[in-house]
């Protein structure tokens, strides 16, 4: 789960294309959204990569399930991702 990686792990992985599971593209990974009291990562900004388009997906970081072992090794990361929901 991804709420075990911290704040730099995560931005690591920005820019990084998301896949959901059943193989829809979502997008790519753009920001993380920290806790104010904590620090600690709650939410990642997904955008579409066009200017002017869609707004950003926000997904929860808890509850998100890379497919991939080691996701910050790769270009395409697969994560299990139940609900979207634009903002």
């Amino acid at each position: 789960m991804l709420e075990t990686y911290d704040y730099e792990q995560l931005k690591g992985l920005g820019g990084h294309e998301v896949v959901a599971s059943d193989g829809e593209k979502v997008g790519y990974l753009d920001l993380v959204f920290r806790d104010e009291k904590t620090g600690q990562p709650e939410w990642l900004g997904i955008w579409d990569g066009l200017p002017d388009s869609k707004p950003r997906v926000l997904l929860p970081v808890r509850g998100v399930e890379p497919l991939t072992q080691r996701p910050e090794t790769v270009d395409v990361v697969r994560f299990r991702i139940w609900r979207i929901q634009s903002f």
